[in-house]
């Protein structure tokens, strides 16, 4: 005797293994989660990652500008800075999302002294590419869903 999938009272027989509790099951498919929670919570999600994403890489050029010594007073530095018009936290939080939205630089710019800030402009242009293609596709998915009847 075989069991069902589906039981003749329409209730589904199938038990989900190594997942005990329904939140490890909503975490561990995070794109089907983005796209079944309400769009409030998915903005919320998707605002967070972003803002997230700029703090993270401003923290990184702003490490990159104490460690490299463009915060101290140009006359005693003597040196061309990883990236112009950085002198403290915010001009490089500035930085960072000037650099994942693509707006332009206007004066802040990379310069060629520092590679490892050259490696980081280009990996948060990565980051930023994979948080919006992941935002286009859970905003996509979503839309083409028929409603719940």
């Amino acid at each position: 005797c075989r069991n069902r999938f589906v039981k003749k009272n329409g209730q589904c027989n199938i038990e989900f293994a190594n997942m005990d509790e329904k939140s490890q099951r909503y975490l561990a498919d995070m794109f089907t989660t983005c796209v079944d929670i309400r769009w409030r919570y998915m903005l919320l999600i998707f605002s967070l990652a972003f803002l997230a994403s700029w703090l993270l890489f401003g923290v990184i050029f702003w490490v990159i500008a104490v460690a490299h010594g463009d915060l101290e007073p140009a006359e005693s530095r003597g040196r061309t800075p990883c990236v112009l018009q950085v002198h403290g936290f915010m001009a490089a939080f500035l930085f960072s999302i000037e650099t994942q939205t693509t707006i332009g630089y206007g004066l802040r710019c990379v310069t060629e002294e520092c590679p490892v800030a050259v490696f980081m402009v280009v990996a948060q242009s990565i980051v930023g590419c994979i948080i919006d293609s992941f935002m286009i596709g859970a905003i996509m998915a979503k839309m083409g869903r028929p409603k719940k009847r």
